[in-house]
């Protein structure tokens, strides 16, 4: 009996012990996704100025409507999968927020006449902080329940790929010229960020790995890449749109090879 008893302790140790395993593996998935959302919010002000300057490259108007999609599917998601206080807290705030958001960023496709056009980008501009502030404190707060110390490196990976949307969302904004004092000021936290990021993977053991290395350089020249064509005369939109594509990609990548560390 006590032999029957014992086994039962050890199933239910195992089980719970599994449980939990499955439940950081899930928030270290939402980390993730979380991250990918901060970067997609900033694609939507960067394709929102896409339209606004004619560019039909990608096609601006379809990728808005795509990344709408996904935002409000990660808020249903969390809806149902998270319970915790200050997450739920965090998806109230969210949707409050994203209703009128939405609609602004909507009007990339109503609005005809070009100044009111520019007149919403900086109303789209304003309201962006709000949203990924949201995404941003939901992460955090997941990324301080897990153990590892491997998360700091999946944070950094995410802002590799975070801080290249922001590069080019006001890079788009700078070429539209729009009347935005802040839009220098952005920019430069863009770069400190990203190059911040990359010193830190650096001095990870990932940078061991041949393909991780290589992702890391290529996304270190993609910073370089940023800060050249930010101080050139002449616009050239559509290559810093593929750019930040590439090096989201990239931080994506990046971001997988971490995650597999955290899982095992």
């Amino acid at each position: 009996m006590n032999k029957v008893k014992r086994i039962l302790v050890t199933l239910s140790a195992i089980s719970i012990a599994t449980i939990h395993t499955a439940n950081a593996n899930s928030d270290i998935d939402t980390v993730g996704r979380l991250g990918g959302q901060m970067s997609t919010v900033r694609l939507m002000l960067e394709v929102y100025s896409l339209v606004g300057m004619d560019i039909k490259y990608s096609n601006p108007g379809k990728i808005l409507n795509k990344s709408i999609a996904e935002y409000e599917a990660l808020i249903s998601y969390l809806e149902t999968h998270y319970k915790d206080d200050a997450i739920k807290q965090s998806i109230a705030r969210s949707k409050k927020k994203w209703i009128e958001f939405k609609e602004a960023l909507l009007t990339s496709t109503t609005l005809k006449d070009k100044a009111k056009l520019k007149e919403m980008a900086l109303f789209v501009h304003a309201h962006t902080r709000g949203i990924i502030v949201e995404l941003s404190t939901m992460k955090k707060y997941l990324l301080t329940k897990q153990k590892s110390p491997e998360v700091k490196y999946l944070n950094a990976a995410i802002e590799i790929g975070a801080s290249a949307r922001r590069l080019s969302a006001h890079y788009m904004m700078k070429c539209w010229k729009l009347d935005d004092p802040t839009i220098e000021k952005h920019w430069n936290n863009g770069v400190k960020i990203y190059s911040d990021s990359i010193k830190l993977l650096k001095s990870s053991s990932f940078s061991s790995d041949p393909k991780f290395e290589a992702l890391l350089k290529s996304s270190e020249r993609g910073l370089k890449y940023f800060i050249m064509l930010g101080q050139m005369q002449k616009a050239m939109p559509t290559l810093v749109h593929k750019k930040a594509k590439d090096i989201y990609n990239e931080s994506i990548k990046m971001q997988e090879t971490i995650k597999s560390t955290i899982h095992k």
